[in-house]
């Protein structure tokens, strides 16, 4: 095979799986074809994503080939996945979280005499949620 037909299939190859992929394992899947040609392909696939500004390139990981997004695009790909979350919060935590905006600082130990029960599991839930954190001993 010509490289302009290897280009599509080793991109599909590499694109497909949801681990990097060996150098070997793409020659087997090829048919044994020369390392150093696979190589000429990703670089040449690198090289056309690059001119035409794609946000995506094909990196060496893990001792196989992955494609991954371009720093520069990282944080947009951070507000998609870990941007700001919405919490449903329970009665418990309402109160606990209004008792702690009222009274700060505030102890455990406090919070628990206010409300008459024990609140360590409402309190480490709403640390978890980073809607308080510890400010000292």
């Amino acid at each position: 095979m010509n490289l302009s037909e290897l280009k599509p299939i080793v991109e599909a190859l590499v694109f497909a799986s949801d681990a990097p992929v060996t150098l070997e394992r793409i020659q087997e899947t090829l048919e044994d074809t020369d390392a150093a040609v696979i190589e000429q392909v990703v670089e040449e696939l690198n090289r056309e994503y690059a001119e035409s500004g794609r946000s995506f390139f094909i990196r060496k990981v893990g001792g196989g080939y992955h494609i991954s997004t371009k720093p520069e695009f990282h944080s947009w790909i951070k507000k998609l996945f870990f941007g700001r979350q919405k919490y449903r919060l329970t009665q418990a935590s309402m109160e606990t979280l209004a008792i702690i905006a009222f009274k700060q600082p505030i102890s455990r130990v406090d919070i628990a005499q206010i409300r008459g029960v024990n609140s360590d599991a409402v309190v480490g839930t709403l640390m978890e949620r980073k809607l308080v954190t510890i400010a000292g001993r």
